[in-house]
């Protein structure tokens, strides 16, 4: 279906190997000798074929077909792209091999000579002599750093050879996959659990450790940019000062000045945490904070074409928060947001979370927890009540939130499908203005006390009612968002999807 790929930074050509490899599996293994390759053009050239077709043989038909452009910055691909791969001779593989301080401890770890069979790695690697080279240099230094903290020591053999011990207890868990686990257990300790925004600074802490979804930062730069320089023109700012402080605006990065002295002071102590870094940012925070489900985020970006991005990224989170964050160290409000991040993500691909939640319960027992305390029974309309009840109230509380930033059109996107479109939102937010002078958002807006849940035909319409108090100024509590939760396809959707939806006082 294309030519191209994205390589985790651009999107660009596939290489004659990558072509040649997928060809290669055309037909079925065991059964077919031979198998048939077949390229499409991009989309747009055959919307626009199709279009010629259509039109036949008549000119003025001919005239007035409006070609489709490619989209902005799309790299497109042709036959003769096509042809020159299958010509092409695939590319000679480049060995790659580095030397890490985790690995040089996992070598430790085993015991015997580790230094000796560090060597004899490199030695029987692919790599050219100067590599080679360059790759006993790094040992060597790796070896001398672990030696001058004290992490290592060694133990002479009566055979003339050496025992290499470490000095420190290496956890159990330690994983060349999650090397900045035992650093996220340690910067825990450094959070006040009293504080109204520990549960988001935990997950700021999670966050910092995870890959970074490179377009979904880049996107939420984009906006950041885009609105501070709306900011500094409403300001008279000259171009030059704009353009200064533009370079300053970034992706969201919590806890960043916290976290980088943190940090530093860890791989003091722990060397081979050198070979890592972290990297602050604001996604699943940013989500529960602005009250987004997964659909809502993808819009609210413009990241369409990041779907799989964003999906993977919080994957890793809710398994980062889940296998990593003790269980002492969850309050109540960090048990719902890694209860409706399982929701999100299990509506989205089941296999994500079902996969590391088979592995992991096989693995230890506190995983096996977790799993039994999460879903409900199997013959049960709802999966996970918690979950889908975070979900249901982030929804409404989302509304609200457009409604203090009175923005009709964006409701009326979400509601048109249960007869609250733009027009119904505008003479709505025209009534409650008229009464009120503005909308609260904040913590005692979004409390418990001013959303209800009635679960009383849960098991015979698969259905909940709930109502979402707005927090008027005046504190009259008149108005409300109500509605009917279908709840098999919320679940299905990962969407709250309503029935009897009403909005007023």
């Amino acid at each position: 279906t294309a030519l191209t790929k994205f390589d985790g930074s651009r999107m660009r050509r596939l290489r004659a190997r990558e072509f040649h490899q997928i060809a290669g599996r055309a037909g079925r293994m065991g059964f077919d000798t031979e198998g048939l390759v077949v390229a499409e053009a991009p989309e747009f050239e055959i919307e626009n074929a199709r279009a010629v077709a259509k039109a036949g043989n008549d000119p003025k038909k001919l005239k007035k077909i409006k070609r489709k452009k490619a989209p902005e910055g799309f790299v497109t691909w042709n036959e003769n792209t096509f042809d020159k791969l299958i010509d092409a001779a695939p590319e000679t593989l480049v060995p790659h091999l580095r030397i890490t301080h985790s690995m040089v401890l996992n070598e430790v770890a085993q015991g015997g000579d580790a230094r000796r069979r560090v060597d004899r790695l490199i030695d029987d690697s692919q790599q050219t002599a100067e590599q080679k080279e360059q790759l006993h240099g790094r040992a060597d230094e790796i070896f001398a750093t672990l030696f001058d903290s004290g992490v290592i020591e060694t133990e002479d053999r009566d055979d003339g050879g050496k025992d290499y011990f470490t000095t420190v207890d290496v956890p159990e868990d330690f994983a060349l996959d999650q090397p900045l686990s035992p650093f996220l257990l340690a910067a825990l300790e450094l959070l006040d659990p009293e504080s109204d925004t520990y549960a988001l600074d935990v997950i700021s802490m999670v966050e910092a450790t995870l890959e970074d979804p490179k377009q979904v930062l880049r996107a939420q730069e984009r906006q950041a940019r885009d609105a501070a320089m709306a900011a500094m023109k409403d300001e008279g700012l000259d171009y030059d000062e704009r353009m200064e402080r533009l370079a300053e605006v970034t992706s969201p990065k919590p806890l960043e000045d916290l976290l980088d002295a943190a940090f530093r002071q860890y791989r003091h102590d722990v060397p081979w945490a050198n070979d890592y870094w972290l990297s602050p940012k604001s996604v699943v925070r940013d989500m529960v904070e602005t009250a987004s489900d997964f659909t809502g985020y993808i819009a609210r970006y413009n990241i369409a074409r990041s779907e799989g991005t964003l999906l993977r990224y919080l994957s890793d989170a809710y398994r980062a928060l889940s296998r990593t964050v003790p269980f002492e160290k969850r309050d109540e409000q960090l048990r719902d947001i890694i209860a409706w991040l399982r929701v999100v993500v299990r509506s989205i691909d089941s296999s994500l979370v079902d996969e590391w939640e088979n592995a992991g319960a096989a693995a230890d027992a506190e995983t096996a927890a977790l799993n039994a305390a999460a879903p409900g029974a199997r013959d049960a309309v709802v999966e996970d009540r918690r979950g889908l009840t975070v979900l249901v109230r982030n929804a409404m509380f989302r509304r609200v939130q457009l409604m203090d930033l009175d923005r009709p059109e964006d409701l009326g996107a979400l509601d048109k499908d249960w007869g609250y479109g733009v027009h119904e939102w505008e003479d709505a937010l025209d009534d409650y203005y008229d009464a009120h002078e503005y909308v609260n958002t904040d913590a005692q807006a979004r409390s418990s006390e001013l959303f209800m849940l009635d679960d009383s035909h849960e098991r015979d319409e698969h259905t909940w009612k709930v109502r979402q108090i707005i927090d008027d100024s005046d504190g009259d509590h008149d108005w409300a968002i109500e509605g009917v939760v279908d709840l098999d396809a919320t679940q299905e959707s990962g969407e709250v999807v309503f029935h009897d939806y009403r909005v007023g006082d």
